[in-house]
């Protein structure tokens, strides 16, 4: 301790101990007294693929201690899916989704046709142009209260807030015209990167009949992005974007790099993949979702 370690990675198969140090603001006072009741927050950041299955902390001055262990994994982002996804047969089905102006990728449970109990709504918000914008409504209300659920109906742009309530509670039923989508669980989206990128950009794609919100990158090194394919010869961004659409059913083109020369290339998102180098004097853009509207919505907050 005298070197400041307070955490420690061990291989097993290689015997390896390595002494970390995780840098923690100083506190404010020294406790001699055990009068008062105190809470200490102990992080322990491992791999991915660690998984911790006891912590033992020797009691001392009749302490006890509460362990939580909480994930913070980055979600596998090739499983970012459009809402619209329906499984034949299920009755619902979980996908990942991006809240960008949280900088997150949140983990969604899609409601196809059965009933949700013990909730109720608490808001009702109108002229919400998208579930994607929907859901950011509801991210506040799961961070405080661990449970958010939306009932979007598009053809009003109504969007309802529902939070988990067994006092006062109702059951909701799906059908064809609302998505019912509950939010899971959220993790940080490469926010280091993505910090000094500009505001998202939306386009209309008249071919689809889909408004795609594009985040634009500044970064010139960026990290989970896979090049597929590289096209010659295309016209502009925007017909990049529509290239990248088109095959997001058969290998999940998730970003574009658009060049001063005409070319396309299309990227997926595999969060092990090495460094991409973006090319000079091109265009990077991670299509965020895609959702169907009209030219109209390209001048909303989408």
């Amino acid at each position: 301790m005298r070197i400041g370690c307070n955490a420690v990675l061990y291989n097993t198969r290689a015997g390896w101990c390595t002494l970390l140090k995780h840098e923690t603001p100083t506190l404010p006072v020294t406790v001699e007294q055990y009068e008062s009741r105190l809470m200490f927050l102990l992080h322990l950041t491992l791999p991915w693929d660690v998984k911790v299955n006891t912590v033992v902390i020797k009691v001392t001055h009749n302490i006890s201690y509460e362990l939580r262990a909480e994930s913070r994994a980055t979600a596998d982002t090739r499983a970012v899916t459009d809402p619209r996804t329906e499984q034949r047969g299920q009755t619902s089905t979980v996908i990942y989704v991006h809240l960008y102006r949280y900088m997150e990728v949140c983990k969604v449970n899609v409601i196809h046709n059965r009933i949700i109990e013990n909730v109720t709504s608490i808001q009702m918000i109108s002229n919400v142009r998208s579930v994607n914008r929907c859901l950011h409504f509801c991210r506040p209300w799961f961070r405080q209260l661990f449970y958010c659920a939306i009932i979007y109906t598009r053809h009003n742009y109504q969007c309802e807030l529902l939070i988990r309530n067994t006092e006062r509670s109702n059951a909701y039923f799906v059908d064809g015209e609302n998505n019912l989508i509950e939010l899971l669980n959220c993790y940080p989206d490469r926010q280091s990167e993505r910090r000094n990128n500009p505001p998202p950009m939306r386009y209309y794609l008249k071919e689809t009949g889909d408004i795609c919100v594009l985040e634009f990158y500044n970064a010139t090194q960026l990290s989970g992005f896979n090049p597929i394919e590289t096209l010659e010869n295309v016209e502009n961004v925007k017909s990049c974007i529509y290239a990248c659409r088109l095959r997001y059913s058969s290998y999940t083109c998730l970003a574009i790099n658009y060049t001063m020369k005409k070319q396309c290339t299309l990227l997926q998102q595999e969060s092990n993949h090495e460094i991409y180098n973006v090319e000079s004097q091109s265009l990077f853009a991670e299509i965020l979702f895609c959702e169907p509207g009209t030219f109209a919505d390209e001048i909303y907050d989408f």
